[in-house]
């Protein structure tokens, strides 16, 4: 009886990897026999078939797969510190909305008036301060995810992208918005969906593609927010905020994660790496046959 909960090997995952592009390696086939236990995730590494294997690669390929990071703990860890952060903003507003409606407060005059001394506090204060219920309603879901999403996807500029859409929105709206009282948080929330959808376009990877793509299509009508013409709605703070976003994602668009660095192959690295080597012609998809037999037979003259 083991610790590991497996009842029998037959339990427990395996992975068939193909061996290295350099087909002149000969290294047919490697199993990975992963064995996970209450406390971690090991890796145990069987060799079944193959005549000479590079440790090298074995090592790299190890690398490329972040087997620190499927570790269960960490993604929970991860996963609770980019929620945390929403789900006490969240709380935050939902209780001043509370107080101001229980007490009868009118907070509006916390908002940012635009271009006015009074109003430069709004900057910090608008984002807190709703006008009922439907507005309040209509801002959580969206703030609640997309701040969880920059938090947790790119982790390393998360903090500092927030505080700057937050904190240049706010400025933003009060040097060119209309001389009214702006409150609300829809201007964080159209900073950070700009945000993440324009690092798809500056990032260019597989995970800031993908997840342009899912803000586009969840959260694309939003664009319509951006055109005056609906009264009561400040579509200052929207375009203003969508203009922050955008800014912030082309500022940190070098600050790569490190799950989207390129792992460079051991081979690439080897001095005795050499391209001569491969199985096919480095042009072997770039000429015909008939060329290749022509250049053969001919030294590549025509007659």
């Amino acid at each position: 009886m083991t610790k590991s909960g497996y009842s029998s090997p037959d339990d427990t995952a395996y992975f068939l990897v193909h061996s290295s592009p350099i087909v002149y390696q000969k290294i047919p086939f490697i199993h990975f026999f992963f064995h996970r236990t209450p406390k971690n995730i090991s890796l145990h590494l069987f060799v079944k078939i193959g005549e000479c294997v590079d440790l090298k690669q074995i090592k790299w390929y190890i690398s490329t797969q972040n087997i620190q990071d499927m570790s269960s703990k960490v993604i929970q860890q991860r996963l609770y510190d980019s929620l945390s952060l929403p789900f006490k903003f969240v709380v935050l507003i939902w209780l001043i909305h509370f107080a101001q409606s229980i007490l009868h407060l009118s907070l509006g005059s916390w908002g940012i008036y635009p271009r006015e001394s009074f109003g430069l506090p709004g900057i910090i204060t608008a984002p807190l301060i709703h006008a009922d219920f439907p507005h309040l309603l209509s801002n959580t879901p969206p703030l609640f995810v997309l701040s969880a999403m920059v938090l947790f996807f790119y982790r390393s500029v998360a903090m500092s992208s927030i505080t700057l859409i937050y904190l240049l929105t706010g400025a933003a709206v009060w040097t060119f918005g209309r001389p009214v009282f702006h409150i609300g948080a829809s201007g964080v929330i159209y900073g950070l969906a700009a945000f993440v959808f324009f690092n798809g376009i500056f990032r260019r990877n597989l995970k800031s593609i993908a997840l342009a793509l899912i803000v586009g299509f969840y959260y694309g009508s939003m664009v319509y927010g951006i055109f005056p013409g609906q009264e009561g709605v400040s579509w200052e703070s929207h375009l203003l905020g969508a203009v922050v976003g955008v800014f912030a994602s082309f500022v940190y668009k070098n600050a790569i994660e490190k799950d989207e660095h390129r792992q460079i192959p051991s081979w690439e690295n080897d001095p005795d790496y050499n391209q001569e080597k491969f199985f096919l012609d480095r042009d072997a998809f770039l000429k015909t046959k008939a060329e290749r037999e022509r250049e053969t037979r001919d030294n590549g003259w025509f007659r």
